[in-house]
């Protein structure tokens, strides 16, 4: 699995960064935040970081960051709150990101960190979706509507959306 500019590109499209990001991602932050973890990070979700920096896509949907100030969306806290596999482990889940509705968002940490698959868990289930795909290009077919999800609403998929930081 390879992520091309492209990916986020489209997303840029369907929701653009903000301006100026808030606590965004920076190329001599990332390796403090990899030793932590004890593993380097997808590329694609550094570049997200970079140009989004923290905050949500639609009032909806949060992707966790390693830079922000608040524990409940910092990567680095939300990790030890997983349901099993936690990570670190070989063949864990690393939460990335969670909705307003509870859903969470996880990568499965097999392979090297650019192959990550996305994992979603609704709220309401114990039942995980596995999506194939990096995070960004995960946000773009969700936010453009081309990905086939029982977990995120449908409405998530329509319009034009609206990334706000905070």
């Amino acid at each position: 699995m390879t992520t091309t500019l492209l990916d986020l590109d489209r997303l840029r499209r369907l929701a653009p960064p903000p301006e100026i990001p808030l606590e965004p991602g920076h190329p001599a932050r990332w390796p403090a935040v990899e030793a932590t973890l004890g593993t380097t990070l997808p590329d694609d979700y550094k570049e997200f970081v970079t140009a989004y920096g923290t905050g949500m896509f639609d009032d909806f949907l949060f992707v966790f960051t390693p830079f922000a100030v608040d524990s409940d969306g910092n990567l680095l806290c939300q990790r030890d709150v997983t349901p099993p596999p936690a990570y670190p482990g070989p063949d864990s889940l690393l939460p990335v990101g969670r909705t307003q509705n509870g859903d969470q968002i996880f990568w499965s940490t097999e392979g090297e960190p650019d192959g990550w698959p996305v994992v979603a868990l609704a709220s309401s289930s114990t039942e995980p979706e596995r999506h194939e795909l990096g995070l960004v290009p995960f946000l773009a077919w969700l936010l453009g509507g081309t990905l086939a999800t029982a977990v995120f609403p449908p409405e998530l998929g329509e319009g034009v959306h609206l990334f706000t930081p905070g």
